[in-house]
Order: C-alpha cells, then structure tokens, then sequence
C-alpha cells in the first residue's frame, strides 16, 4: 500500500499527465478524436500505448488548468505558512480564500510576462515553465484582470469551464473538511452552482481516495455532502456516473454519455466513469480524453483520481517529457508536509519559499 505521501504524488502527477494527453484533442468532437487517434487498439483489442503529441512545438506541454492547480496549491500553503507565523495551528476560511485569490494574480503576472522577474514573490514565480501561454479558459484570465473576486452569492459570471474542477486536488490535500472551502475556491472565477458544487463534490472523493477510501464510498460521501447542500443536479449525475462506469463498457461513445454536457460537472461524471469502468490507470486516462471537448480537463480529473486511488505506476513514457513534472513533485510534497499532520516547522527557508 502505497503511503499518503506517495499518494499526494501520484495524485497530482496523473493530472499533469492527464491534463498533457488531453491537450491536443481540445475542441475536438468524438468522431474527430477517434480519426486522428485511429488504430486506438491493437489486434488483440488492448489500447495501444498512451503517447503525447505535441502543443504549441512540445510534447508533454500542460495546459492553463494544472497551472493554476499549482498557484491553488501555493495560495493554500502561502495561508498556512502565515498562519503558522502568527503562532496558529490552522488557517481561517476567508484567509485561505484570499491567498489563493491572490495567487491567482501572480499566475495572472506569468501570463503576461516572458519570464521570471529578478525577485520573485515566491518560489513558483520563478519557475521558468510556468510562464508559458497555454491558456484554453479566457474566463479565468478576464475575471481577474477585472479586480473583482466571485462569490455564489454574487456572480458576477455564470461560468462553469471544466478547468476549475482541478482546482479541487490541492484544497483535497490541504482540508480534511474540503467541501466548502473547494466550492469558494472555484467560485472566485466561475461562478455557475454546477461548476463550483461539482469541484466541492470532487474534493471531496479526492480527500477520501487519499486516506483509503474506494471509489463507491467516496463519491457516496460526495453524494451525501451535494445533497444536504442543495445540489442535487450534481449528486444525481455522479451516481449515474458510477453506475454506467460498472455496468457499461468503457467506449467513446458510453464515455460521451456520461460526460453529458462539456463543463465542470460533466468532467467530474466523465472521470468517476473513467476510473470506475477500467482496471488500470493508462486505461483510464485513454477514456477520459477519446470524447474530446475539454480533454484535456477530463483527462487531468481523471488522472488526479487514479493517482489517489490505484497503485498501478504511469508508464515513464509518459513521466519522463512531463513538462511540469518537477514542480508538480515538489508542490505534492510540500503540501503533505504542511498538512498530513506530520510534524512541521515553519524554517527560514520554508518562508522564504511560501511567503505570506
């Protein structure tokens, strides 16, 4: 059994990965999909292996969406290492909140700049990588430009792009009680109830996958939460979800099914599908991305679930030209140790790096 250090690893690794398989085929339709990836299966009827193709000139490039990923990450950090300054074992909800806020302007600042500046506010800043364009969301980028931060109970938008789903992974690690923080966390640029009760929904299973749990009782305890919210539209699809993933087999066209309409929720669905209607984690991912649409988002919430759920290896075909793989790696084991609940120490050097 893998430990929930391995997990927190795994977990954000496959949605790199996930994210990089699905990127060439945004936009795309399901019959498009299957003709440029077409023979998808080898004679004897097993997928032939996953291999990227390239984005803008490279191969393994990651989109907008596991970007900010790692700015949510840094936003929940950044909170904490300040609370631990302050002499506070755990964060308030609206200081989190506003961390993560303003880490999505620095993420802002790496798409409108070159590269890193001279200082950088942190050390994600100033990573070379992470100012690459790869925007597919322009919603994201046009809420905070506005200097305006969504809430449910004000929108400003009705946006529900599938690309704050993965939003949830970090705020999964980071809470043992993910629920509302994830749903605030995504509102702060989408501000339609199904994209952010969906991201709420999927931080849930990812908490529970990453302490043990089983697919079926984690999206229970997801079900359970969307429920007593008021968000049944969200807990209805993703029993139909699991239901199809263990009863249909897992083609294109049973995996556009269950996605139903190309947004937040419908990626959450098309994950939970993926991952309950296969066996292995490269399977999974294969069907995730075969609908097109936002494949890229379908196939990161995929990849996230996998990795905090099975114990099958990605293949390093797909690890090793990772474009973010590194500062992936290191996003996961700072917030396992920031929030595990291991023995932690607010050094220096740790400030240096997560600056409040």
């Amino acid at each position: 059994m893998h430990s929930l250090s391995e997990r927190y690893r795994r977990c954000l690794l496959g949605g790199a990965v996930g994210d990089a398989l699905g990127a060439p085929y945004d936009g795309q339709s399901l019959d498009e999909v299957q003709q440029s990836r077409r023979p998808a299966s080898l004679p004897d009827g097993r997928h032939r292996p996953l291999r990227y193709l390239p984005v803008a000139g490279r191969v393994g490039a990651n989109t907008d969406a596991a970007q900010l990923l790692l700015f949510t990450a840094e936003g929940l950090l950044r909170a904490h290492a300040r609370r631990r300054a302050g002499g506070h074992q755990d964060w308030v909800h609206d200081d989190a909140l506003s961390a993560v806020h303003r880490a999505y302007l620095r993420w802002l600042d790496t798409q409108r700049n070159e590269g890193p500046p001279p200082r950088p506010d942190g050390w994600l800043s100033g990573e070379k990588a992470l100012y690459a364009r790869r925007t597919r969301d322009p919603v994201t980028a046009r809420v905070l430009r506005s200097g305006l931060k969504g809430r449910l109970d004000a929108p400003i938008n009705n946006a529900r792009d599938a690309s704050v789903l993965l939003r949830a992974a970090p705020v999964a690690m980071a809470s043992w009680t993910p629920w509302s923080l994830a749903r605030d966390v995504a509102a702060l640029t989408h501000m339609h109830p199904h994209a952010a009760h969906a991201t709420a929904a999927f931080a849930v299973i990812l908490q529970k996958c990453l302490v043990g749990a089983g697919l079926d009782d984690a999206v229970e305890s997801a079900w359970r939460k969307a429920t007593d919210a008021g968000a049944t539209t969200v807990a209805q699809r993703m029993e139909q979800a699991l239901e199809a993933g263990d009863t249909c087999e897992p083609t294109p066209a049973n995996a556009e099914e269950a996605r139903g309409d190309d947004d937040a929720l419908g990626a959450l669905c098309l994950a939970i599908f993926a991952v309950a209607s296969t066996s292995d984690s490269p399977e999974a991912l294969q069907v995730a991305i075969s609908p097109g649409g936002s494949a890229s988002r379908a196939g990161a919430a995929a990849g996230l679930l996998t990795g905090a759920l099975r114990a099958d290896p990605l293949p390093d075909i797909l690890l090793e030209p990772l474009e973010l793989r590194g500062i992936a790696t290191t996003v996961a084991n700072d917030l396992y140790g920031h929030f595990s609940g291991s023995p932690f120490e607010l050094t220096e050097a740790e400030w240096d790096r997560y600056p409040g």
